[in-house]
C-alpha cells in the first residue's frame, strides 16, 4: 500500500498486488484500490500517487497491469485514461445492497 501524506493527514492511498482474475497472465499486476480525498482532486495528488503505483508495479516485477472502475464514474475513467490506461472489453455487472452496478476493466502495458 502506498500512502500520500500531507502533513499529519493522509490525503490518498493506493493498494496493488497480483491480478486476481487473469490466470492466463501470472505476471500481471492489479491496482486494487486508489483514493484521493475530494479536497485534493485537481491538485496533482492523483498523478503523484499513480506514479508511485507504477513504481510499485515495476518493483514487484509485474508486466501488464489491470484495474476495475465503476463504469459510470466518468471522472475516474478520464483520470486513468490520461495516465495511460486503456479500457478493455471486460465489463462485470453485480449488485450492492440491491443496486445494480457495472465495472469496466482497464489495462496498462
Amino acid at each position: 500500500m502506498t500512502l500520500l501524506p500531507s502533513g499529519p493527514n493522509v490525503i490518498g492511498f493506493a493498494n496493488v498486488g497480483a491480478v486476481r482474475d487473469k490466470p492466463e497472465e501470472p505476471n500481471a499486476g492489479e491496482l486494487w484500490a486508489m483514493y484521493v480525498h475530494p479536497d485534493h482532486w485537481g491538485s496533482g495528488a492523483g498523478f503523484v500517487l499513480m506514479n508511485a503505483t507504477v513504481e510499485e508495479f515495476d518493483r514487484k516485477g509485474y508486466g501488464p497491469s489491470y484495474l476495475w472502475v465503476f463504469t459510470d464514474n466518468q471522472q475516474a475513467r478520464r483520470f486513468y485514461e490520461r495516465q495511460g490506461w486503456t479500457a478493455t472489453n471486460d465489463v462485470t455487472d453485480f449488485e450492492i445492497d440491491g443496486i445494480a452496478v457495472s465495472e469496466t476493466c482497464y489495462r496498462r502495458p
